[in-house]
């Protein structure tokens, strides 16, 4: 079996190195980082250049985070390609290093104890942080969304990890024409939207008519998008939009770099531009705890 160790950043070639420092090198075990310039798309052809290689042997992606884009690729070379066997999410030294050395992963589940321990001194305090209140972001017209985000690559870690509790949120809408058409898509979004969340995915015109319907009022839904010209769809559907945030989008030809992992073209800046025009503000903001700042600061 091999075992291809699929990260953010450059965790997967440190975790390979550490371990190999401990247990020498193995001739099964591959590392692939995914780093921002990378999109989902670039991450899986990553993934298959490496299977490619070793046609026909069987492989077990192991991945970081439930939900990140490792993840997520993984998710979908799993379900369409017949040598990639299993995924394991949640990797760590202490459990690539018994992998490495043969040891079945079913067996190490078993016991929760090989995984991960915990010690303390004294007795430990539960502290109660108290959740900012994001009433006021729901808009006036209270159709429910209390944020529109154009993220590339949808739901992934910060998004899954971080933007849903951040925002307390209780639904993500994905608003895009082409994924509604494939169940590949569709079942890769299902596969990495956490398991108490509840998903919509939605073309822009019937999102349009249930929000403006009042569908979702009662809720609190995060929308993501691939683009800014479909939350431009979305204001001229007459979609209430107080503010849109904008996070990851790719390199590509006709883009330009607007700040780190983020690029974009002059028809999307146009389009943004519009929006700010009709009083919608667009800020520019990857992680709840990065500073939210104004796209003009970047321009």
């Amino acid at each position: 079996m091999n075992y291809l160790i699929v990260a953010h950043g450059k965790y997967a070639e440190a975790s390979l190195a550490s371990c190999e420092m401990i247990t020498g090198k193995h001739d099964n075990l591959f590392a692939v980082s995914f780093t921002d310039e990378l999109s989902r798309d670039d991450l899986i052809e990553k993934i298959t250049a490496i299977l490619n290689r070793f046609s026909g042997q069987k492989f077990v992606l192991l991945t970081d985070i439930y939900g990140g884009t490792p993840y997520n690729a993984a998710k979908i070379l799993y379900d369409n390609q017949e040598t990639v066997v299993g995924i394991l999410t949640g990797i760590s030294l202490q459990l690539l290093i018994p992998i490495s050395l043969g040891e079945q992963i079913s067996d190490l589940l078993i016991d929760p104890q090989q995984i991960v321990s915990f010690e303390m001194k004294g007795e430990e305090q539960k502290q109660l942080e108290e959740k900012q209140n994001f009433e006021n972001a729901v808009n006036v017209e209270k159709n429910g969304i209390i944020q529109i985000r154009i993220d590339e690559r949808l739901i992934h870690g910060q998004v899954a990890t971080s933007w849903i509790g951040n925002l307390s949120a209780s639904r993500v809408m994905i608003i895009d024409d082409t994924i509604v058409k494939s169940e590949m898509e569709k079942s890769a979004l299902r596969a990495a939207c956490p398991k108490n969340i509840k998903l919509s995915i939605l073309t822009t015109e019937n999102a349009a008519k249930r929000i403006n319907e009042g569908h979702y009022s009662k809720e609190r839904v995060l929308v993501i998008v691939k683009n800014p010209s479909v939350v431009k769809q979305l204001f001229e559907l007459a979609v209430k939009i107080p503010s849109v945030t904008l996070g990851n989008m790719s390199k590509k030809e006709n883009r330009e770099l607007l700040k780190k992992s983020v690029y974009i073209s002059k028809d999307e800046l146009g389009d943004l531009s519009y929006l700010e025009q009709q009083n919608v503000n667009v800020d520019v903001q990857m992680v709840p705890n990065e500073e939210k700042r104004k796209i003009s600061e970047y321009l």
